[in-house]
């Protein structure tokens, strides 16, 4: 990774509670980087906003801004993310990978991974899907989702990526029309789940992989092909920008992290995309 250029670290939050997580947090981080920077908030419109103008100011790599409660989360594709106060996870973080620009794709790669490997370790028993790109699924409920915003600058000292994940913790019902689709660490595991443990697992593996990916991106995408379980499988790709839907046979990803689709017409790739799954065999 690239070193870092402001190495301060700089909080917020004044409730009881976000000082009593923050010093939990400390204690069990376990990185070199990630996490080490922090802003805390007890309520934000949108984590990724801050953290991108803390980047724009110099904030180091593995910067992160936690809100207890976030008012205008926003996922892929602008939707909104609804998630109540003091009961899930709503951070981003500020990564400055050592890896070019067209590699930047594999953090979100890394993070659903990340994610995943840290709900199967904290709930025994529960099975984790990922819905490429970056959707976490529990029975086919999702559980997190994620926004990466990439900045390209001139030189590679100010490139950097903004990680935007929501994680829904311990949130034990979703008004509609999220309650048909939408589901909790606590729902699946059936008891509570610790945020700050589990954020400070996260941040260690996510570490760990980003680290990776500098390395060998490759191996990046080869262990992620291997944790998505839609490979050899039929779907509808919706393009984002058309709105044309696309049939064809999920065969990977590529080194970017783009789908990649086998249709009547030939390989396709996909770099956005609504994902449905379909029943057939291929």
């Amino acid at each position: 990774m690239r070193p870092n250029r402001d190495n301060g670290r700089s909080e917020g939050g004044k409730s009881d509670r976000g000082k009593s997580d923050r010093v939990r947090l400390r204690a069990a981080l376990d990185t070199a980087e990630f996490g080490r920077s922090l802003k805390w908030y007890d309520s934000v419109p949108s984590t990724n906003n801050l953290a991108k103008r803390w980047a724009d100011s110099g904030a180091p790599n593995g910067a992160l801004v936690f809100a207890d409660h976030q008012t205008g989360g926003r996922g892929r594709h602008g939707r909104s993310w609804i998630a109540d106060p003091g009961l899930n996870l709503t951070v981003s973080l500020v990564v400055r990978p050592d890896c070019p620009p067209a590699k930047f794709g594999l953090i979100t790669l890394a993070a659903s991974m990340a994610v995943r490997a840290g709900i199967e370790a904290c709930c025994p028993g529960v099975s984790a899907r990922i819905k490429w790109p970056n959707d976490i699924l529990i029975e086919d409920r999702k559980c997190c989702g994620m926004l990466l915003e990439s900045a390209i600058g001139k030189d590679a000292a100010e490139s950097f990526v903004i990680l935007g994940i929501g994680i829904n913790v311990n949130q034990a019902s979703f008004p509609e029309p999220f309650d048909r689709t939408a589901t909790s660490l606590m729902l699946g595991c059936g008891r509570p789940v610790d945020r700050m443990l589990f954020l400070a697992d996260l941040l260690r593996r996510l570490e760990h992989l980003v680290h990776r990916i500098e390395s060998s991106p490759d191996r990046v995408v080869r262990e992620y092909e291997q944790a998505l379980d839609a490979i050899g499988r039929v779907c509808t790709v919706t393009d984002v920008h058309s709105g044309a839907r696309v049939r064809g046979v999920i065969r990977g990803v590529d080194t970017g992290g783009a789908l990649r689709l086998e249709t009547q017409a030939g390989v396709r790739l996909f770099h956005a995309g609504d994902v449905q799954m379909l029943t057939e065999a291929a």
